[in-house]
């Protein structure tokens, strides 16, 4: 194997360091939870390791990471990617329900994290934390994604409970009120 120039691990270094800064904002700012039942499917389904199947992602996503004579595809790795393309239904296990989108009396104002609001309704209303989509917390209140089909018993107990002394006081959000959602304002005329 060559021995790389000093001025080629620098740059190596800098891709690789701007990589992990993205992999960094990714994990701090996003809900991964499909992604990570999807990449334990593929892995179960391949019978391969976690960071084999990183290694394939790193691969397929940042392919201008490494100069092509550093990349070592060895047969075994190489099928197993062909495979992945060929074989593999990556459909979900079980059916994704859909999604309703709820508005919670609860926001930034009140100190509120993500984990929060989703631990109360894990806890208040028996929600698996997997079930639960995507959380937009804005100021003065928040918007939640949940299976359809909440019975009204959960529903009216969770306009009841509170979070950091709020009362969530949640409503379904009409299909008129999904412009709040992209944060667009309506005007009075």
């Amino acid at each position: 194997m060559d021995v790389a120039s000093p001025l080629s691990i620098a740059s190596l270094t800098k891709k690789e360091e701007k990589f992990k800064k993205r992999l960094e904002r990714i994990l701090k700012q996003q809900d991964l939870t499909l992604q990570r039942d999807l990449i334990l499917r593929v892995c179960q389904q391949l019978e391969i390791d976690l960071v084999d199947c990183a290694a394939a992602l790193v691969l397929l996503s940042q392919s201008n990471l490494y100069p092509s004579s550093a990349l070592q595809t060895t047969p075994s790795t190489a099928q197993r990617l062909i495979e992945t393309e060929k074989s593999v239904s990556l459909s979900p296990l079980v059916p994704v329900p859909k999604m309703i989108c709820y508005r919670v009396e609860v926001g930034a104002k009140h100190e509120v994290t993500e984990e929060a609001i989703k631990a109360v309704f894990v806890k208040e209303a028996g929600v698996d934390i997997k079930m639960i989509g995507k959380v937009t917390i804005h100021f003065h209140y928040t918007l939640i994604e949940l299976p359809e089909g909440m019975p009204t018993d959960i529903y009216h107990l969770l306009t009841t409970v509170s979070l950091q002394q709020q009362k969530l006081n949640i409503k379904r959000l009409k299909l008129r009120d999904r412009s709040y959602s992209t944060g667009h304002l309506r005007r009075k005329r």
